[in-house]
């Protein structure tokens, strides 16, 4: 229910309002504006800018990461050809189209994901702690930290939107992989920069260079995997990607669900076998001093 319901936040719903409020916008202009516009031409470039909308939307569907980041392209480019048909109408309309988006913009933001999960959130304390430094206690059986199960972390910004976008998805991944043996975790870089350079996460790469969000697997507080991979020299490898099965795949979640819930269930077989050979050998005991008697 909660992929649903957040598509009916502030942000979907003014953005959504945008965008179907302009055949509205249209008829007003042609029967309005008409003496002075050309609407002939409008008519034209609206027939064109649709098509080229949807085509390139079709594209970015079948490219996506989530849906979630498909949505706000929707908007994106939905908007953008709206600014571009207004202009046809007259300067004056583009110019409020453009400040009323633009404060959209400043005071709308995406919403923060609130649905299921599983995430714990750590501060940078918490992540040496539990994750890849040694453990709270500093006793013989203390231990170290994750040394009994791995954490798969994601290295998130609040003004990445691309971050707000892998939220649902990584949440999501939460409630059904996490297992004794495997946890999720999320540090907030934006709050802690200086976290970022610990694990060489470029926090001013923008655009397909982008490093944010950044997911990593530490086992025994070792990193043993991230997505995107970075080269030697610590750039972004291009054609990267991270949708749900990219990081189901790149981090073998399923085999790892699969090898826990088989030890489970081993686990309980061999209990369970044990208690039947224990009650077998009981059993001749028994018989065999109520014979005696």
């Amino acid at each position: 229910m909660a992929t649903v319901t957040r598509f009916f936040s502030p942000y979907h719903v003014l953005n959504a309002l945008v965008l179907c409020s302009y055949p509205a916008l249209s008829v007003w202009a042609k029967s309005t504006l008409a003496p002075a516009m050309d609407i002939a031409t409008l008519a034209q470039w609206e027939k064109q800018s649709g098509a080229s909308c949807i085509a390139v939307l079709f594209m970015r569907y079948l490219r996506k990461e989530t849906v979630d980041a498909w949505v706000t392209d929707v908007f994106t480019y939905g908007k953008t050809a709206i600014a571009l048909l207004t202009y046809f109408m007259d300067p004056r309309v583009m110019a409020w189209y453009v400040v009323l988006n633009l404060l959209m913009y400043l005071y709308v933001n995406l919403p923060v994901y609130a649905g299921p999960s599983a995430v714990t959130w750590l501060s940078p304390s918490a992540l040496s702690e539990q994750v890849t430094g040694a453990g709270a206690g500093s006793g013989a059986g203390a231990g170290r930290a994750g040394e009994h199960e791995a954490w798969l972390v994601m290295f998130a910004a609040d003004w990445a939107s691309s971050c707000a976008h892998l939220d649902p998805t990584f949440a999501e991944l939460s409630t059904h992989f996490t297992s004794p043996k495997l946890k999720f975790a999320k540090v907030d870089l934006g709050r802690w920069p200086e976290t970022a350079k610990r694990f060489n996460i470029n926090l001013d790469a923008f655009g397909s260079s982008s490093q944010v969000p950044t997911v990593i697997l530490f086992e025994k507080g070792e990193e043993t995997g991230r997505l995107p991979a970075l080269y030697d020299d610590g750039t972004k490898v291009s054609g990267g990607r991270m949708r749900r099965v990219d990081i189901v795949k790149g981090f073998g979640l399923d085999e790892r669900f699969a090898k826990t819930a088989a030890e489970a269930d081993g686990g309980g077989n061999a209990a369970a076998a044990a208690e039947a050979k224990a009650a077998a050998v009981g059993a001749p005991k028994g018989n065999a001093a109520k014979k005696k008697d």
